[in-house]
């Protein structure tokens, strides 16, 4: 049997002891699943100049799909590691706005501040289970209103300012497998968009 086949594998431990009494635990099952997530589309098309409110689809293919991640550098304030915007999203229609523990395979909803923050940067987010596909609509045109926002924006600032985007995207499934690394970005990665709203 080749562990690089995804299906199930049924275990059953026998442990024996010196003076030969045996114990069999209860049979597990387990699955196997060493296949990365496959990227159906992403739009707008890259290097797209992009303008008021626009509808961002991100759409992949897995079998355990457990997570959408995103890194996105651009205009000041967003164009340093430490200031870059980071945001995750889970493959749920009735609550995207989750993070993924990749550790414990657990999910944590949004407190309420990173919805109302997510609010502010006229950002919103939608699943369709059926076709496993994220739908983040984006108000480029959004100023803050909230001036405690983590970037110190004052109130009344553009939240998207005109200029390059950088979206380093990473997908992952329930077993570790990934589409895109935050760690060690592939060759297809950055996407890139230009907001031009001048």
């Amino acid at each position: 049997l080749s562990l690089h086949d995804a299906l199930p594998i049924s275990i059953q431990i026998v442990i024996t002891d010196p003076a030969g009494n045996t114990t069999t635990d209860t049979s597990k099952t387990i699955t196997v699943d060493n296949t990365t997530p496959t990227k159906d589309s992403i739009t707008p098309a890259e290097n797209s100049h992009l303008s008021g409110t626009q509808i961002f689809t991100f759409d992949f293919n897995d079998t355990n799909l457990a997570y959408l991640e995103f890194d996105i550098y651009g205009p000041a304030p967003y164009d340093t590691a430490s200031s870059r915007i980071q945001t995750m999203f889970a493959p749920n229609a009735n609550n995207p706005y989750q993070h993924y523990d990749k550790g414990l395979g657990t999910y944590t909803p949004d407190t309420q501040s990173d919805l109302d923050l997510l609010a502010d940067m006229g950002v919103s987010a939608t699943y369709d289970e059926t076709d496993q596909k994220w739908e983040i609509t984006v108000d480029t045109t959004k100023t803050w209103t909230n001036s405690s926002n983590p970037w110190g924006q004052a109130t009344g600032d553009s939240v998207w300012n005109d200029g390059e985007y950088s979206f380093y995207i990473e997908t992952g499934d329930s077993a570790g497998n990934k589409w895109g690394d935050m760690m060690a970005p592939p060759s297809y990665m950055p996407y890139k968009y230009v907001i031009d709203n001048t």
